[in-house]
């Protein structure tokens, strides 16, 4: 199909009554992203947007998703007049998200809006971050490596402006990152840790963005059953969404300076890999006693917090996917939060304006004791089945000092999408990056 016209259509639009009796035979409603295409002088598709005044950023990216998957290629032109600047931007936003296939090109192209915006070039350029996390995500995990993940955010950084160092396994032994090393000890492919920088102005650093990269979890020595590996190349999607919002800065160009630390690792069991029991210490000099290799993830992000906290930022948000037990409180389609109120409240009104949903976990203190350790400072495993999303919280807070505010993003659920519905298709979602990127431009001076 060449050459369409894609008409936003609410409850009352005329194209209703002059379409009547072939929208009745197709049962076409102007319900959120319910689609049709009639014939009106030339081909055109209608998608529903709902009651007039009632569309908002998130129907708007949903419906121009579903209108992007009604239609496989050809040229179309979105009729946009009617949609104000934010419904623009997220009209594009869905288009991209909506199109995305893996390794997919051209994912935009041929769909043009009638009247040329800032607004529309901005949803592309987001969409497209979220898909450049896609796709490192659903990159296989014999491809996407430690060392290969390190090589793409480079080359991100060079194409989105930052400032980019990829620290090898010499340099972290060096620098005392025992955490990393014992978790990343029993693969071939060495871990490395990866920085990039976007500054905005002259001073210090005013967020340190952290995203937990395991390029693939088998669990180590403490194994994961065969149904629990099938998608855990997906381990590394708090990394993957970190870079993809630090890729849009100099285009939105705000005022903050923003530093990311991405620890890249591959859980591996074998005769190097760390054993239950063993005590290693982290950056900021606590030990942790590793009791189960499986919960990998802290270990590598307690060296990362430990690294972010001495620059003295203003705030530190970490991303990862963290705990079975976040999606089974919350399902696979929300983020839980925790930390201090006040990133947590940032966290969540940039959520909301950016559509990706996220829910606030309490941190009751007594959670803490599950982590006392008889040999170390801290324990990775809290033993107790109850609470894990939080007494995971509580293992990373012991890495980031009281001064510092803090919040931790567990994906576990979102990360990934065994179907496709609204903006996502099926395999990695690249949530989180919208929030990430809105809640830097919030914090920008």
């Amino acid at each position: 199909m060449s050459s369409l016209r894609l008409v936003p259509t609410m409850h009352d639009d005329p194209h209703l009554a002059r379409h009547a009796q072939v929208l009745d035979a197709l049962d076409f409603v102007p319900d959120v992203g319910r689609t049709a295409v009639v014939d009106d002088g030339g081909a055109v598709l209608l998608v529903g947007l709902g009651e007039r005044g009632t569309s908002s950023t998130a129907s708007t990216r949903i419906a121009f998703a579903f209108a992007a998957r009604a239609i496989a290629a050809g040229e179309l032109v979105v009729e946009t007049e009617d949609l104000e600047a934010d419904l623009l931007q997220a009209a594009a936003e869905g288009i991209v998200l909506g199109r995305y296939s893996f390794r997919g090109s051209s994912r935009h192209s041929g769909w043009k809006p009638s009247t040329l915006s800032p607004s529309w070039e901005a949803g592309i350029a987001i969409g497209e971050a979220v898909c450049l996390a896609r796709d490192l995500v659903n990159t296989p995990p014999n491809v996407m490596t430690p060392d290969i993940l390190a090589e793409s955010f480079r080359v991100l950084a060079i194409d989105g402006g930052l400032t980019a160092t990829v620290r090898d396994e010499q340099w972290l032994r060096e620098e005392g990152f025992g955490a990393v090393l014992a978790i990343g000890g029993g693969s071939s492919n060495p871990p490395r840790l990866v920085e990039l920088e976007y500054r905005g102005h002259d001073g210090g650093t005013d967020v340190c963005l952290v995203g937990k990269g395991v390029t693939f979890d088998s669990g180590g020595n403490s194994l994961k059953d065969a149904d629990g590996m099938m998608t855990m190349k997906s381990d590394m999607a708090g990394a993957a969404a970190v870079a993809g919002a630090m890729s849009l800065l100099r285009r939105f160009a705000p005022r903050i300076n923003v530093r990311a630390v991405l620890p890249l690792v591959e859980n591996m069991p074998g005769s190097t890999a760390t054993r239950p029991g063993d005590v290693v210490t982290a950056r900021n000099g606590l030990t942790i006693e590793i009791l189960n290799t499986d919960f990998e993830g802290r270990v590598i992000l307690a060296d990362a917090l430990g690294y972010a906290a001495e620059a003295n930022p203003g705030a530190i948000v970490d991303v990862a996917t963290l705990t079975y037990a976040a999606a089974n409180a919350l399902g696979n389609r929300t983020g839980a939060v925790l930390g201090d109120d006040s990133e947590i409240a940032r966290i969540r009104t940039a959520a909301d304006r950016s559509g990706e949903p996220f829910w606030p976990f309490p941190m009751p203190s007594h959670f803490a004791a599950q982590l006392d350790s008889d040999v170390a400072d801290v324990k990775n495993f809290p033993g107790a089945r109850e609470g894990r999303v939080i007494s995971a919280a509580h293992f990373l807070r012991r890495f980031v000092p009281g001064t510092v505010d803090w919040a931790h993003l567990d994906i576990a659920g979102p990360a990934w999408a065994d179907e496709t519905y609204e903006l996502t298709t099926r395999g990695g979602t690249g949530f989180g990056v919208r929030t990430l990127l809105q809640y830097l431009l919030d914090r920008a001076h």
